[in-house]
């Protein structure tokens, strides 16, 4: 069969298939570890605390068994998608909360679960952006 075809058929046959090949993916599933130790080996380790990461995880692991949507994982999306807060209070008032009433951490996060996904840990606050 390679004999009825050109050297440059050929040459142009096998860089379809690599170029096809390089788009091809694969799925991988990590561990709770795995998960933790990829912010710090992408450069976003400050960005959550360690409860912080096992409560994203355990979260996403949820979200996923609920829904059947699988998350392609990625760090940097994950960084952009979800901010960490020591209190509601200090997530309310990035959020825009306006309210001439006391300012409490419990009002804080009524507004906040009013109009966010709020993932709550003890000492932390995690909001997702979208």
């Amino acid at each position: 069969m390679l004999g009825n075809l050109s050297a440059n058929q050929i040459e142009k046959a096998l860089r379809e298939r690599l170029l096809t090949e390089r788009k091809r993916t694969m799925k991988k599933t990590i561990t709770e570890s795995e998960f933790i130790d990829s912010f710090d080996k992408m450069g976003r380790g400050n960005n959550f605390s360690y409860k912080g990461r096992q409560s994203l995880f355990e979260y996403l692991s949820e979200y996923e068994e609920a829904t059947g949507e699988e998350w392609e994982f990625d760090v940097i999306a994950i960084y952009y998608d979800f901010t960490e807060y020591g209190s509601a209070l200090e997530a309310a008032e990035d959020y825009g909360w306006d309210t001439d009433d006391e300012e409490t951490e419990a009002g804080a996060l009524e507004f906040l679960k009013a109009n966010w996904t709020v993932i709550e840990g003890e000492g932390f606050i995690i909001i997702a952006r979208w």
